[in-house]
């Protein structure tokens, strides 16, 4: 009598298990969760160059469509630098970046 009531409650949670396992995988294949594979948006987002100040921090420039930005990019935080168009930057500490060598 008490091996039966242990049966049908594995039975049970074995069927909700595999119930919610199913549910799971058609919210990733027909859901707008997680990675969907690459899309054709239109942001194109590029890294033009980067450049290592110390172990933690670097900057890196780039461009999303007409717009280049300069970043400066730490171990806790990001700051932006810059924003220009044009590849004619605003300030002229951006002018050049080289990598920094030792």
């Amino acid at each position: 009598m008490e091996i039966m009531v242990i049966v049908k409650s594995l039975l049970a949670l074995s069927f909700c298990a595999v119930l919610l396992y199913g549910i799971l995988k058609l919210l990733q294949k027909y859901g707008k969760f997680g990675y969907n594979g690459p899309t054709n948006s239109l942001h194109k987002v590029t890294i033009d160059s980067i450049a290592y100040i110390d172990q933690h921090n670097k900057i890196i420039n780039f461009n999303c469509n007409d717009k280049n930005y300069l970043l400066l990019l730490g171990k806790n935080n990001e700051l932006l630098i810059d924003k220009y168009e044009n590849d004619q930057p605003q300030t002229e500490t951006t002018t050049s970046l080289r990598p920094f060598r030792y």
